[in-house]
């Protein structure tokens, strides 16, 4: 066979070698990418239905409780009763400082929140970045102390460090908002972002208005009564403005 016919016959082949190959090259398996606001949601509804059976495993070891404590202890500056503050904050400083004394707390959290979720039909109504919300909080507990007179230099600093805690493991996470049919009616969860997925370190009943939450003039006086989950055991739940003297010396007050 001459030269020029090989060429002739084997050009097709080749073509047709090249395009089986090209054919059997893997298709890109990157997974999709998934909205964060959507993933932190489904990871609310998640532990949600976790608790709902019961489970305390639901609260993994190793997470960051401590920033959403952070988180938490601003809001107690920002929104709580004075008396409460000077006589507690040192004592929930120590136990903050305690990862473990934190992890424990938020467990028996959720231990209690299992039986109330149970049948409560929640369900996740949207989610918020945390960042800006502790901005937000350390400026008004910067306000609000200065205003009471106990905005000292030392206070100044456990402010900018629970804020910085706060930022720093809850940066990219997100607060989700349940809405539940019964008690506790309304649930806020942070979930917090480890690479692609989230997960919850912490909850809270009620959020103040300026934070974006209902404030407690809306939420039905029975309802707030009755709410005795997630922490309030020991303290009261938030009275609308002008109904309690700030300073009358009640309990720590959970937002």
């Amino acid at each position: 066979m001459r030269r020029t016919d090989i060429a002739t016959w084997a050009a097709p082949v080749l073509l047709l070698a090249a395009s089986l190959a090209a054919g059997c090259k893997p298709k890109n398996t990157d997974p999709p990418k998934v909205d964060p606001a959507e993933a932190a949601l489904r990871s609310a509804a998640a532990f949600v239905h976790c608790v709902e059976g019961g489970n305390t495993a639901c609260v993994r070891p190793g997470l960051n409780h401590g920033a959403w404590d952070a988180f938490f202890l601003l809001g107690w500056l920002a929104d709580g009763s004075p008396p409460s503050i000077l006589e507690a904050l040192s004592r929930e400083l120590v136990a903050h400082s305690d990862p473990k004394v934190v992890q424990g707390k938020f467990v028996r959290d959720v231990d209690a929140l299992a039986s109330p979720l149970r049948g409560a039909e929640c369900d996740p109504q949207g989610g918020q970045p945390i960042s800006p919300l502790i901005d937000q909080l350390q400026q008004a507990a910067r306000e609000r102390l200065g205003r009471l007179g106990m905005l000292s230099k030392d206070m100044e600093g456990v402010i900018q460090g629970l804020g910085d805690e706060a930022r720093d493991g809850l940066a990219d996470g997100y607060l989700v908002r349940m809405s539940c049919k019964r008690e506790p009616y309304q649930l806020y969860l942070a979930a917090a972002s480890e690479g692609n997925r989230y997960s919850v370190v912490g909850a809270t009943v009620a959020l103040p208005r300026f934070l974006g939450g209902d404030g407690a003039s809306s939420v039905d006086p029975g309802k707030a009564l009755r709410a005795r989950t997630l922490g309030l055991t020991g303290r009261v739940a938030p009275v609308a403005p002008g109904t309690v003297d700030l300073w009358v010396p009640v309990p720590m007050e959970v937002f």
